[in-house]
């Protein structure tokens, strides 16, 4: 598993090397805008629509919040995306973010150049108002200097929100010139053992 987990981080932090990418914020972006756009990302598309049973195209548009297909090119843009999956990207971030779907029980949202602290600490901070019974959970990873972990029980299922993330020059080998930040949402049966990765199990 730790060998599966340490590929996926070297392409995350690859793809927020700058060697590969042009990685420009689109005009206009300020950091709140970014830290709000992660947490929506987070909230209000892979939760909704994972608590649904849907997956984000059958989302409406409004209930998308600008989220759009990604290009064939800027699907590089989402590093742990495997061939075939759902891939998608908001011109409001332009390269910093994109939203990913591996399965109908996952979704992963990556994002670079936006504040690792703020942008989690505002995703933590609107679930309380939105899911009564979501609980902080203690989180500790081999290679994010910064984890956090919600987990919220509806029913017969779990559904776990992973927040993982580095400041520039932090992270696997200090490589990344950028901060970088991943969110997992996970469902799973309430009596399965809780995972932010079980895609790597």
């Amino acid at each position: 598993m730790k060998r599966i987990l340490s590929a996926g981080c070297a392409a995350i932090f690859l793809a927020s090397s700058g060697q590969a990418l042009a990685l420009d914020p689109p005009a206009g972006l300020t950091k709140s805008v970014g830290e709000a756009q992660f947490a929506k990302a987070i909230l209000n598309v892979c939760m909704a629509s994972r608590l649904r049973g849907v997956s984000i195209k059958d989302l409406t548009e409004v209930e998308r919040g600008g989220l759009q297909p990604a290009t064939p090119d800027d699907r590089r843009l989402s590093p742990l995306a495997k061939s075939g999956d759902p891939v998608w990207e908001t011109p409001a971030m332009g390269s910093l973010m994109s939203v990913a779907e591996p399965s109908p029980s996952q979704c992963i949202v990556t994002a670079n150049q936006i504040p690792v602290l703020a942008s989690f600490a505002m995703t933590t901070f609107v679930p309380s108002n939105i899911y009564s019974d979501i609980k902080s959970v203690q989180a500790k990873s081999d290679y994010w200097p910064v984890v956090y972990q919600l987990q919220y029980i509806d029913g017969s299922s779990r559904y776990t929100i992973c927040l993982e993330g580095a400041e520039p020059g932090a992270g696997p080998n200090h490589a990344s010139r950028f901060s970088v930040l991943v969110a997992y949402v996970v469902k799973q049966p309430v009596d399965a053992k809780p995972s932010c990765h079980p895609s790597a199990n």
